[in-house]
């Protein structure tokens, strides 16, 4: 008995490993996660930290306990493979990353992860390296997982001590906030996230009526976003100002969020106010900020919200081909304790509308953050849960009116409580969920489009349909022109009416970020029309000096491309055109003939092919393009097309196959290897 409880304490060969392993599972990545989204938690990690050690010191009991039936002559085998196991994880998690970007609502799986074979490569390399190294030298591989796992614990209980609390309501001032109103006047902002426009359109063919019980409302059928994501989008709907491409991201928040946005201003003018799900914590001061995480963790409490946090680190660690069952089609692992974000949203609404109650008080404002609308699907149109459903424009679509069903409650919930027409009402999201009517229709025509409906105070009527150019730079001016209390000068002159007047485009970035959700690059657009339409989509140029070396990788050919293009192939120099078009813009010297040359090929599925060149809207010449191997294009661009401003090359394609056996979904027309152009 005394030689087994020794083998059960740090003495046996294979204590570093499971050491690492249950430290790093549930400590050290539960941090890293925390961390990464504070704004999502209601609880400190103080009080989560209570909830995760017992489950610690239970994993590492666990995982010692076969060292009880071990023999000391096998222990050695054990100890290699937890070893190998320990490295392993370290670089899924750290080499690797996640498959999914945790956003402040839930992980959006990655079914298709960019170079899974070469990723399982280095995960499975590392392990087997580490397991022999530790069967052989098992002092240098314990030595480093012991000096690894000091500095982890290290990290954990020094983060636990210094780490900065966002104070959120408890249940019953949260509860309060949400369901007051006032008699005399309130401002209601529903923001359903990634809410496509044309969505709703046809929703009301399915539902009809809810077009007469919006009554007094405007339906923006062109409203433009003016950024792909939250990220940038949401900052912009509080103070009207577009992210500019090198901005400091929290300086981008703590600017137009805390300080510019319009939910501040009422509040300062007397406005009782609070906003639901900020994100990434950011308010204005004096406003109450609310978790919609309340509603779901009233009996549980930190342990709820640790469930969570435990299915988040088992999903970045469990090996690829078992993360779709950790993840569990959107309901995670651990349902019980904490469901799916689009639902707990809909509970939101549905609260609001059952238990709404009015009094006297100042004026309120109410910004409401919600994802009953946003991926993955889980929700029918009727609000059954489905499983197995994959994210696409119909099951979208279904989503989408299951959470607009709870909001058509709480525009009936206003009406019974004689509060309707004393409320002005915005119901918006921050951008569209990029699925267009048509497959081969550009992304950005969806992604630009979000729902915008606006009824003011006292306003009655059908429902409005109103092609004007809105954007969601107008929001702020939308609800200040309405309430007439934010204290801007100027605002009765300076009026939305006279702004449409006038404009002539509006701003709109697509943007990429890494797995910290870091911007790291921006493409800045103008939308000169209905952001549905194509057309009206002109990418603005780079401010770049002349180039005559243009390769398809790397930062030159991110500042120059535009739509059209994957990311780089096999090898990394080569870079496909998707779909039946691809552009790209290419400073050319003015009043000067220039030549162009490329290099290209094609796959099997896609024999005969032709590619056709235009610049600046002017054809250039037709070429074929032969199936495995490279052929040299040139072409001469004469001096009377080439303007001042970066020429606009667009490829235009007769064919465009996805090929058998390919990994990704999307149609490739022709692989480029390099450009290259002469005056």
């Amino acid at each position: 008995m005394k030689k087994n409880l020794k083998r059960f304490l740090l003495i046996s060969p294979a204590a570093p490993a499971n050491l690492f392993i249950a430290l790093h599972l549930f400590l050290l990545l539960p941090v890293v996660l925390f961390m990464t989204s504070r704004h999502f938690w209601n609880y400190g990690f103080d009080q989560f930290f209570i909830v995760l050690f017992p489950l610690f010191i239970l994993a590492y009991g666990l995982l010692s306990l076969p060292l009880f039936f071990i023999k000391r002559e096998w222990q050695r085998n054990w100890a290699a493979i937890a070893t190998g196991i320990a490295f392993a994880a370290w670089a899924s998690d750290w080499f690797v990353g996640s498959d999914g970007v945790l956003d402040g609502k839930t992980f959006v799986l990655v079914t298709e992860p960019v170079n899974f074979y070469s990723n399982l490569f280095i995960i499975a390399l590392v392990g087997i390296s580490s397991a022999i190294i530790n069967y052989y030298k098992p002092k240098i591989t314990n030595t480093i997982l012991l000096l690894t796992s000091f500095a982890f614990s290290t990290i954990v209980i020094g983060y636990t001590l210094i780490e900065h609390k966002i104070s959120f309501l408890n249940y019953q001032q949260s509860q309060q906030e949400l369901i007051r109103f006032s008699k005399q006047k309130n401002v209601l902002v529903i923001l359903l996230d990634s809410f496509q426009s044309d969505f709703f359109q046809e929703i009301l063919t399915r539902k009809p009526s809810w077009a007469q019980e919006l009554n007094g409302f405007t339906f923006y059928l062109n409203a433009a976003s003016t950024a792909a994501g939250t990220l940038l989008s949401l900052p912009t709907i509080h103070s009207s100002k577009v992210y500019q491409p090198g901005e400091d991201l929290k300086e981008f928040y703590k600017t137009n969020v805390e300080q510019g946005s319009f939910v501040g201003l009422l509040q300062q003018h007397g406005y009782r106010a609070m906003i639901l799900n900020p994100y990434f914590g950011y308010t204005p001061p004096n406003v109450a900020r609310v978790n919609q995480n309340y509603l779901s963790c009233t009996r549980f409490g930190a342990f709820c919200e640790a469930s969570q946090l435990v299915s988040y680190s088992l999903f970045n660690s469990v090996p690829h081909l078992f993360k779709k069952y950790v993840y569990n089609e959107g309901f995670w692992l651990l349902p019980q304790y904490f469901p799916p974000a689009e639902t707990v949203s809909n509970q939101v609404l549905s609260e609001l509308a059952s238990h709404l109650k009015t009094d006297s008080s100042v004026p309120t404002i109410k910004f409401l953050h919600l994802y009953g609308a946003h991926a993955p699907a889980i929700l029918d149109q009727s609000c059954h849960l489905t499983r197995g459903t994959t994210w696409t424009r119909k099951s979208a679509i279904n989503q989408a009116q299951c959470a607009m069903g709870y909001v058509m409650e709480v525009i009936e919930a206003l009406k019974q409580h004689d509060i309707y027409n004393k409320t002005a009402i915005l119901i918006m999201a921050d951008h569209g969920a990029g699925l267009p009517l048509h497959r081969d229709a550009n992304i950005l025509t969806a992604s630009g489009n979000p729902l915008l409906l606006f009824k003011s105070f006292k306003q009655t009527g059908e429902l409005n349909y109103s092609k004007d150019h809105v954007s969601l730079i107008d929001i702020k001016e939308i609800v200040c022109e309405a309430t007439n209390d934010c204290g801007i000068k100027n605002l009765k002159t300076n009026t939305l009416a006279a702004t449409l007047k006038h404009r002539q485009s509006l701003p709109f970035d697509y943007y990429k970020v890494n797995q910290e959700q870091n911007i790291i690059r921006v493409f800045p657009y103008e939308i000169v029309g209905s952001p549905r339409d194509p057309a009206s989509w002109i990418k603005v140029p780079p401010s770049k000096e002349y180039v005559h070396n243009l390769g398809f990788m790397g930062d030159s050919f991110e500042d120059y491309a535009g739509q059209g293009w994957s990311s780089a192939g096999e090898p990394s120099w080569l870079r496909w055109a998707v779909g039946k078009e691809a552009e790209i813009y290419l400073p050319l010297s003015p009043n000067k003939d220039a030549r162009i040359s490329l290099t290209a090929t094609t796959h099997r599925e896609n024999k005969d092919q032709e590619l056709s060149i235009w610049i600046n809207n002017a054809f250039i010449s037709k070429f074929p393009i032969p199936v495995g191997r490279y052929s040299r294009i040139a072409f001469d661009v004469p001096k009377e097309i080439i303007t001042n401003k970066p020429a606009h090359i667009v490829f235009r394609f007769s064919k465009s196959h996805k090929l058998q056996g390919q990994v990704n979904k999307y149609p490739l027309a022709v692989a480029f290897y390099g450009f290259l152009y002469v005056t």
